[in-house]
């Protein structure tokens, strides 16, 4: 299977407190400007900023929620928690890792971005759970850190919700020029 193209497109860090991390990580790799999402999703705050050619994806649990994010913090606290990788077929992208011993865990969403998530043991990937790949997907393979793939639809979501901001705190992805 020919590897599809890939392109690093932020860490996703687990965070105790939003606005420390975004003051010391502004000061440290000269993030200017960050993205904070309004409102709180599935008890969480999220904010994106960019700052030596990396993005960061900050996330802080703010109340209880089913996420993966809550999984990990209540396992292990802070900490990166996934490296997120632009992908224009992300379904070749999962099925290498899978097909390479990691597991699925496939993320499915809706046109308003509502997302239910669920870890898949390889052995037991069916046609179905490919076809039912959303927005996202990640996969968990060894050492720890979850991968993020985000393809093309991905994209257009983060560009509608970022809007102004998607180009000042996030990477363009490979198929962009």
């Amino acid at each position: 299977m020919t590897t599809p193209e890939l392109r690093a497109f932020h860490l996703g860090i687990v965070v105790t407190s939003l606005d420390a991390t975004m003051e010391q990580y502004g000061a440290m790799f000269d993030v200017k400007r960050w993205h904070r999402a309004k409102g709180r999703f599935n008890g969480l705050e999220m904010a994106y900023g960019r700052g030596g050619e990396q993005a960061f994806e900050l996330f802080e649990v703010v109340g209880p929620g089913d996420s993966h994010i809550h999984q990990f913090f209540d396992e292990h606290g802070e900490g990166v928690n996934h490296i997120g990788f632009w992908t224009a077929d992300v379904t070749s992208s999962a099925r290498r890792a899978v097909d390479n011993g990691a597991q699925l865990l496939s993320l499915t969403a809706d046109a308003e971005g509502n997302a239910t998530a669920r870890l898949v043991p390889a052995q037991s990937v069916t046609a179905d759970d490919w076809s039912s790949q959303g927005l996202v997907t990640f996969v968990k393979p060894t050492g720890g850190v979850l991968i993020e793939y985000v393809g093309p639809a991905g994209e257009e979501f983060m560009r509608n919700w970022l809007q102004d901001d998607f180009a000042n705190v996030i990477a363009a992805p490979p198929w962009v020029g």
